[in-house]
């Protein structure tokens, strides 16, 4: 057998969330006449009715298009009252703009009774198999309250015609109260204080870490996947680094307070003569800063690279000038044993440069894309000698 379709609603509208999500509230289905002249036995709505909201699913008119999910279910009375998400932009909007006006159930392998009451029949049987926001009221009682948000609070726009349908006000409520519940998840556009970030970002950073922990016992077991996860982590890391560093900046910045005379002075002083500075042995000395560091960690790795080439330079020029047994003397000009002796002096400092960037890419992918990227103009100068 096919689909059989019962429609009756009662929607009231609210804001969207937090999400652009649209919540819908009204009447699913209920033992009344409708224009098909048929209706739902409320016995078999006792049990059918839960039985569809342990999928929840949510149509538009009727078609496989996945609208949005229930969210809440109740008897109110005879009536069956639904709350439901709608997720789906397009039918959303035809929601807003009243053009789809209610629900309307679909049931399958449907079985239909006679009954003098019902001259379409009694229905008695068979499974809901999904919801459908719909167009075309086919039960009387379906008309359509909309509601809104005002001063936080849920306000029906036409409250006749609320008590018209039969809404239990208790229900109203307890949708309201739903309403308001979504408002703690309404993002605070006010910014945190920067101790506040900081702390939010070094709890970001331990959460973190019992991740990479977790994928490295992984890694271990073989799956080596998990070392790109385990980049990617350690890229989250530095950034919230750089981030808990910029906060901190701007913590000592905002703590600064500089006051002024309520009257300004307008005679210029004399400029002072320059003391001389004298070393305070109990101040700490100046910390270099990052590029200063960064510079003498290079210079300090390849030093005995560049002192090595040095010698193998010096090697190397011994064995070119040495003749070749059976033949006549070859040798080179100063100029091209300068040339040979730069090109290895480069290439030993490149390849140092590459092995750099390998140990710091884990750690810093940053400072390891700029050794790489050393290394790369090393080579492009060898080629070009």
């Amino acid at each position: 057998m096919g689909i059989t379709y019962a429609y009756a609603a009662d929607i009231v509208k609210v804001e969207r969330d937090i999400d652009g999500n649209l919540l819908v509230y009204g009447k699913a289905t209920g033992p009344d006449l409708d224009l098909d002249e048929q209706i739902c036995d409320r016995d078999w709505l006792k049990s059918s009715m839960p039985d569809w909201f342990e999928w929840a699913n949510i149509r538009e008119m009727h078609q496989p298009i996945a609208a949005g999910v229930g969210i809440e279910l109740e008897a109110v009375g005879e009536d069956w009252w639904l709350q439901s998400k709608c997720v789906d932009p397009s039918t959303a909007k035809k929601i807003e703009d009243d053009v789809l006006k209610g629900y309307s159930i679909g049931i399958k392998n449907a079985k239909v009774i006679k009954d003098a009451s019902a001259p379409g029949g009694r229905i008695v049987g068979g499974d809901i198999v999904e919801v459908s926001y719909v167009d075309r009221p086919c039960n009387p009682t379906a008309k359509m309250a909309i509601c809104k948000m005002a001063g936080g609070q849920l306000e029906p726009v036409e409250a006749a015609d609320a008590e018209e349908t039969g809404a239990d006000p208790e229900m109203i409520k307890r949708f309201t109260d739903a309403a308001d519940e979504l408002r703690p998840r309404v993002a605070n556009l006010n910014k945190a204080a920067p101790s506040q970030d900081i702390a939010d970002a070094q709890a970001a950073i331990a959460a973190i870490a019992r991740i990479i922990v977790s994928e490295a016992d992984t890694l271990a077991a073989g799956q080596l996947g998990d070392a790109y996860q385990i980049s990617c982590l350690l890229d989250a890391v530095s950034a919230l680094r750089w981030f808990i560093s910029c906060e901190s900046e701007e913590e000592a910045s905002a703590s600064l307070v500089v006051e002024l005379d309520a009257k300004p002075d307008t005679t210029k002083a004399a400029p002072e003569p320059p003391t001389p500075k004298t070393p305070d042995a109990t101040q700490a000395p100046e910390t270099p800063d990052l590029a200063t560091l960064v510079k003498a960690a290079v210079a300090e790795a390849t030093a005995p690279f560049v002192e090595r080439s040095k010698a193998l330079e010096a090697e190397l020029a011994k064995v070119k000038a040495q003749p070749v047994p059976g033949g006549p003397v070859l040798a080179r000009t100063t100029q091209d044993i300068a040339k040979a002796g730069q090109r290895e002096a480069l290439l030993a400092q490149a390849m140092q440069f590459e092995a750099t960037a390998r140990e710091l890419r884990p750690s810093d992918p940053n400072v390891a894309s700029g050794y790489t990227q050393k290394a790369a103009a090393l080579r492009a100068q060898i080629a070009a000698l």
